[in-house]
């Protein structure tokens, strides 16, 4: 449940329990003895001292119902809040900023210490004495026990949404336009915890540019610890050792665009309505060369990836995938059209991946389609009925052969 404080703050405790049941348990046990293995050599047995081992695990099924159970508890507490600045006159006619900031805190008990866990004693070698730590629940399917800490931490995020308003005098309206939306930032700390209280904080957030052809995601990750030569975090912090306030761990870049050949000739015609819709409409012959190609849509994809390389204190920058793609349909009677269900080309591998062609056919009532793929070698058969017409059949057939699962 939630309620409200101060008719603005949204409060939402929780309470999180669980209990499961299980027919038998496990439970392991190393026994002090060599594993030998022999071979033959000229008719002879030997031992095989590459494969013989010392010590061998077993594990035990203790049958009998053993249940666990686990809870955790929490609360939470977001509001929104707006800040909007209106103009009468020029072209900026106003701007209105979205902030939701959310805070919980939330308590997850120590379970290591219960009769969940058990250490059993192990040895590599004769002399040699190790240890390791196991669950009686290691073979669960639907749950097992944590054997994390006690925890108690604080949960922050912030979530933006910049909006713009803008009066167009060629149609002599206010047009709202998105400029980023969802630009968030999130992390935590730790009450329990002796050291590195603080967690990474993670950032990301999606820009509309060209009137919403591009999109431009991006997604990063800082940290507030230093790492030390091996690439590992250690209780330092940035500010203090570097003089920074935060440490980039990971930034990723897409850059996508999606927009069809009409909406491209329209950049470049300013007289034509700029409202034209973009939907395919039935097959018609078209007057103009550029005209056949109105339906085809391009999309250019390209993304950027900063990393850590493990194990070190460096990082990387490289470009994670570039590909260009088209896909559309080229009507060449009122009945028949050509389908390029996808045309692409990866800038990375210097590769055509899955090219997909075919035709459609317009009987009328019907709709038949035929496509090939020639890079994977199959093919796809396909007829129904059209929407509108008889579509109370319901009667979609539909053959194909896809990596070699053929219907034919």
């Amino acid at each position: 449940f939630n309620f409200k404080l101060f008719k603005y703050i949204n409060i939402a405790p929780r309470v999180s329990y669980e209990e499961n049941w299980y027919p038998y348990s496990v439970e392991k046990e190393f026994l002090p003895e060599i594993q030998y293995k022999y071979d033959t050599i000229e008719g002879i047995l030997v031992v095989d001292s590459n494969a013989t081992v010392w010590g061998r695990d077993t594990t035990f099924r203790r049958w009998g119902f053993k249940p666990f159970r686990q809870y955790d508890a929490g609360v939470s507490a977001n509001t929104a809040l707006f800040f909007t600045k209106q103009f009468k006159k020029g072209w900026f006619r106003g701007v209105r900023h979205t902030m939701k900031p959310s805070i919980s805190m939330g308590y997850r008990p120590d379970y290591s210490e219960s009769d969940f866990f058990r250490t059993v004693l192990m040895s590599n070698q004769p002399g040699r004495i190790d240890s390791t730590t196991y669950s009686i629940f290691d073979e669960a399917v639907y749950g097992r026990p944590s054997n994390a800490p006690r925890d108690l931490a604080v949960s922050y995020s912030l979530s933006n949404i910049l909006e713009m308003k803008f009066f167009s005098a060629k149609r002599d309206t206010v047009k709202r336009v998105k400029i980023f939306d969802g630009l968030n930032f999130s992390g935590s700390y730790s009450l329990t915890r002796d050291s590195l209280k603080w967690s990474t904080i993670g950032t990301g957030g999606l820009f509309r540019l060209f009137k919403g052809l591009t999109n431009l995601t991006w997604n990063a990750t800082f940290d507030p610890y230093v790492r030390n030569e091996k690439g590992v975090r250690i209780d330092k912090f940035v500010l203090k050792e570097d003089k920074k306030l935060l440490r980039t761990t990971r930034l990723s870049i897409q850059l996508n665009t999606t927009m069809s050949i009409r909406e491209l000739r329209n950049q470049f015609d300013r007289d034509k309505d700029e409202t034209t819709p973009n939907t395919p409409s039935q097959a018609t012959i078209k007057d103009g060369f550029m005209d056949w190609f109105d339906d085809f849509r391009f999309t250019h994809y390209i993304s950027f990836d900063r990393t850590e390389i493990p194990g070190t204190n460096r990082d990387t920058f490289l470009v994670g995938n570039h590909n260009i793609r088209f896909s559309g349909s080229i009507p060449l009677t009122p009945k028949w059209s050509i389908d390029i269900g996808n045309i692409s080309y990866d800038f990375k591998s210097k590769t055509l991946p899955y090219p997909d062609l075919g035709f459609t056919r317009d009987l009328h009532c019907w709709q038949f389609s035929l496509r090939w793929q020639p890079a994977r070698g199959t093919y796809e058969f396909f007829i129904a009925v059209k929407p509108g017409t008889l579509e109370f059949l319901k009667l979609p057939y539909r053959k194909n052969i896809f990596d070699a699962q053929g219907g034919f």
